[in-house]
């Protein structure tokens, strides 16, 4: 099903720049944007050009939510500091590839580890791109993501109290569309809106020993992880030609998860836990301030904060980003 409509998708964008888009000329001046935080861009980077942009996150995970919505307190907070270089290629006028490799330096109390990331590889094609700001009709890239489990997620080491994971384990397929459209205020302010959706399908997981989702020393269960649909609304706007207010509003919806075979047994005899049954929800907000050196060249600080959830981690980080295109 996804080749088929990979197919197609590509007979359709070989005739986007002279079907969907009118021919004629920008004139309206060129805001510089970096942001935001969460959501991509909504145009594929061109053919012979490159746009590189390393985030750097300092997580804690301060608790969870409940069935409820109430929020339960960890014992104590568990820190993952990462760096994840986004590097987007621009292959064809209507086709881009993003790969994003990640590594993590992981404490949990008296517990250290440095870990590698899930590897991240991603296509994007152009469907729809206005070339002037007073077009009606706005940005719409659609993408097809595979997420590489190379993090490691079983076999893990008791001692120490999972700083050791870095990945899930899982090849994740994910699809979907980002929809962009920039607004002249007046003068030198715009108002730049993303919208992010996606869904995901994520694949079994063999489970040995502890692993990322529990289990115990002799687990060997096979895990189905929860399909997730998520959705990000992202905005910025321009303060100055240097200086824009940039805010993501996002939400993460997870289905059910199940496993068949051993979960595993605990000292005491009994049955392991074994990943999070319920679905769960979890809702998040991300403020952030961008400074533009040019739009070449950009800088975004900010945090990226839990607002809400159910049978979700509750966590707070700080993010920060350098954007280069060339």
């Amino acid at each position: 099903m996804i080749r088929i409509l990979l197919l197609t998708l590509l007979s359709f964008s070989l005739f986007a720049d002279k079907v969907i888009t009118p021919q004629k000329e920008s004139v309206a001046p060129n805001p510089w944007f970096t942001g935001p935080l969460l959501a991509p861009a909504s145009d594929v980077v061109s053919v012979g050009h490159f746009n590189l942009e390393p985030y750097v996150y300092i997580t804690a995970t301060t608790g969870a939510y409940d069935h409820r919505g109430k929020v339960i307190e960890a014992p104590h907070t568990s820190w993952a500091d990462s760096l994840q270089p986004i590097l987007s290629i621009g292959l064809t006028n209507w086709m881009d590839m993003l790969i994003i490799p990640g590594i993590a330096y992981n404490k949990l109390q008296h517990q250290t580890h440095w870990v590698f990331l899930d590897f991240i590889f991603t296509l994007d094609f152009q469907l729809l791109k206005p070339r002037h700001i007073d077009d009606w009709y706005p940005y719409i890239k659609f993408f097809v993501t595979e997420i590489f489990p190379i993090g490691k997620y079983r076999h893990l080491n008791p001692k120490k109290l999972g700083t050791d994971i870095g990945g899930t384990g899982s090849y994740r397929t994910a699809s979907g569309l980002v929809i962009g459209k920039l607004f002249h205020i007046r003068g030198a302010h715009f108002l730049n809106a993303r919208l992010f959706l996606q869904y995901q399908w994520p694949a079994p997981v063999r489970l040995l020993g502890f692993n990322a989702y529990g289990g115990s020393a002799n687990t060997d269960a096979r895990f189905f992880p929860g399909q997730n649909f998520g959705a990000d609304l992202g905005l910025e706007y321009t303060l100055t030609k240097n200086w824009v207010l940039a805010c993501d509003f996002a939400g993460l919806w997870t289905g059910r998860s199940h496993f068949s075979g051993n979960p595993g047994t605990t000292p005491l005899g009994t049955k392991a836990s074994l990943g999070e049954s319920n679905f769960s929800i979890q809702y998040s907000m991300a403020p952030a301030i961008e400074y533009n050196w040019s739009a070449n060249l950009g800088a975004i600080a900010g945090c990226w904060f839990t607002l809400g959830g159910k049978n979700a981690a509750r966590f707070w980080s700080a993010v920060f980003a350098f954007n280069y295109y060339r």
